[in-house]
């Protein structure tokens, strides 16, 4: 018998169960982070997953290559938040 890791043993990670011990003023804001940082991460992921099992050519930079785009993304979607959220606030 395997062991069951992953999804069906731990259903939520540990920043989904953390989250909740934060101050209640937090979560308006943070829930903006966690957005952008999922949404971007699960498409490059797929993004990433496809150009691995399509492009044959280039092994391993065809899967590497999005996943650095994606990071680059990321961290240029939490900046823009970040500062948008900045000159928002006085």
């Amino acid at each position: 018998m395997q062991c069951l890791e992953g999804s069906i043993a731990r259903p939520a990670n540990d920043t989904d169960i953390v989250r909740w011990l934060f101050p209640p003023h937090w979560h308006g804001v943070l829930w903006r982070y966690e957005h952008v940082y999922k949404s971007i991460a699960s498409l490059f992921a797929m993004l990433s997953a496809a150009s691995g099992n399509v492009i044959r050519f280039g092994q391993p930079w065809s899967q590497l290559l999005p996943s650095a785009l994606g990071m680059t993304t990321i961290f240029w979607m939490l900046w823009r938040t970040w500062r948008r959220q900045r000159l928002v606030r006085p």
